[in-house]
């Protein structure tokens, strides 16, 4: 019982920190000379970091299931001042291998703060349904995922530079289809 509950409290930590929203870079970086006063977000990164398939009931057919793509998304506050809350916005477009459009979307989330110096890790999950175009003669899944981000989109944080705040990620995907 006891190895349980260590287990469990151990599982605990590891998936918080894991999903912490502020990575260990919270030292404060030395602000630019143009932006001792200002919040400053920047180093727009995003990188896939997961990706899940799910097969449906229909084995020989890709028609119920589903796909699953996470993208890590990181934003820096290279400023000397905090960064108050802001809206990501973010749009994928899913391709097949010869570049034809399966599946396009775009929402946004809410950054709540960003301390001077730090970053924050925030993940983007994207479910892709529309598998046909994406199936392969060898059975597996493929195609290309485009993700573009922009951070602080309604303009609510004034920054030192305005231009920084956009990334677009190209990541190439395949994966087997895995049945139950």
């Amino acid at each position: 019982m006891r190895f349980l509950l260590e287990s469990i409290a151990a599982a605990c930590c590891v998936s918080a920190v894991f999903f912490s929203t502020v990575s260990a870079q919270d030292s404060p970086a030395p602000a630019d000379a143009q932006c001792k006063d200002k919040p400053e977000l920047t180093d727009v990164t995003a990188a896939l970091a997961r990706l899940d398939y799910m097969a449906g009931l229909e084995t020989g057919k890709v028609s119920d299931d589903v796909m699953m793509i996470d993208f890590t998304v990181s934003v820096r506050n290279a400023g000397a001042v905090g960064a108050g809350r802001t809206r990501l916005k973010y749009s994928v477009d899913i391709r097949a291998p010869g570049g034809a459009g399966v599946q396009s979307m775009e929402d946004t989330m809410d950054i709540y703060s960003v301390r001077a110096g730090a970053t924050e890790e925030n993940l983007v999950t994207i479910m892709v349904s529309a598998l046909g175009p994406l199936l392969q003669p060898d059975g597996t899944v493929a195609g290309t995922a485009i993700l573009r981000v922009e951070v602080d989109v309604d303009n609510e944080v004034a920054e030192c530079n305005e231009a920084d705040n956009r990334a677009e990620v190209e990541t190439p995907f395949s994966t087997e289809k895995v049945v139950g």
